[in-house]
């Protein structure tokens, strides 16, 4: 099957719905699938002699209705117009689909307003006016139903949805690509920022830690130049190390730099050195 034939398929046959309970509704009826056929959609008219009964204490003074009585029969049948076209407006309002039951709330309409008329009046409704305004008022409805269900699939068909957001998702798609982006910036922006200041701050913490703990633990450093160089002249006699000999004559300042710089790096990356590893742990972790 082709999309067009499966869409059809699942279109409802509201034109059958509304034959199917009328019939139903008005089983009692004489010859009601003849009148069903026959009726060619016209506007509902009153005929008082058929569609209005009068009581027979009322017909023994008179032969016919009064205008008091046509204005409440018109008032009667125009109250029951209004609530149908109230229930036809709420529907489209609500933006659901149609539904067969609204073919028996029209029903319910003009059973109830039929119903309402006071039992005082000299008159009665007939059951004809019951079904011809039934015929013409479900052709009506079966019109608007249709238009219902038709707007319902277009606006609930995803192909249609799709097309019909993509504007929408467009928009959400590039708000979302330049919020990430924005984001991103914003990132790069802190890191660049701040982590100059945060290396001069882990730097400066380390500084006066290790400075601390070497002025402990090292004899070299927990004393005055002298000290100091006392301690350089012991490594490199220990080491026989000629080109660091060359360096401490010529190049002093360099050699101090290397020397401090290289007791530090035992100092801090040394295994049994505890006291080092719970502090880089605590402040890196």
């Amino acid at each position: 099957l082709c999309l067009p034939e499966i869409a059809a398929d699942l279109m409802p046959d509201i034109d059958l719905d509304s034959e199917n309970i009328l019939l139903e509704y008005f089983k009692k009826a004489k010859n009601i699938g003849e009148r069903l056929k026959k009726h060619s959609g016209e506007m509902f008219v009153i005929n008082y002699a058929k569609h209005v009964q009068v009581k027979k204490r009322y017909m023994v003074f008179t032969k016919g209705l009064e205008t008091c009585h046509e204005e409440s029969i018109k008032k009667t049948t125009n109250n029951i117009d209004l609530r149908f076209n109230e229930r036809i407006k709420n529907i489209k309002k609500q933006r659901r689909d149609y539904s067969q039951n609204d073919f028996h709330e029209i029903l319910r309409i003009i059973e109830n307003e039929l119903k309402s008329v006071p039992p005082e009046e000299d008159y009665t409704f007939t059951r004809d006016y019951s079904i011809d305004l039934s015929l013409c008022l479900f052709q009506k409805a079966s019109k608007h139903f249709k238009e219902i269900n038709m707007a319902f699939k277009r606006e609930n068909d995803p192909v249609n949805y799709l097309e019909r957001k993509k504007d929408d998702f467009f928009m959400s798609f590039k708000i979302s690509c330049q919020g990430a982006t924005s984001i991103t910036s914003f990132v790069d922006f802190l890191w660049l920022k701040l982590t100059p200041a945060i290396y001069a701050t882990i730097w400066e913490q380390m500084g006066l830690k290790v400075a601390g703990d070497m002025r402990a633990t090292c004899p070299a450093f927990n004393g005055n130049r002298a000290n100091l160089e006392k301690h350089i002249l012991i490594s490199l006699a220990e080491e026989e190390n000629f080109d660091k000999y060359w360096q401490y004559i010529h190049h002093p300042k360099s050699f101090f730099r290397n020397y401090i710089s290289d007791h530090i790096r035992r100092h801090c990356f040394q295994k049994e050195d505890k006291k080092n590893k719970d502090f880089f742990k605590n402040k890196f972790r």
